[in-house]
């Protein structure tokens, strides 16, 4: 996710991160399966609350 983060092209014109763009790549890049994608969501949106804090 820091790394999807950090991509220019992941965020807006006025520099706030584009959630949607951030899960797409770490989605990508994990490639969760049928049984594990409800768990990935769970941790996406508690390593995110973490990284903007």
């Amino acid at each position: 996710m820091e790394t999807a983060i950090s991509n220019p092209q992941n965020r807006f014109p006025n520099g706030d991160i584009n959630w949607n763009f951030v899960d797409a790549d770490t989605f990508m890049a994990l490639n969760p399966v049928n049984e594990t994608v409800d768990y990935y969501y769970q941790l996406f949106d508690e390593i995110a609350e973490e990284l903007v804090t």
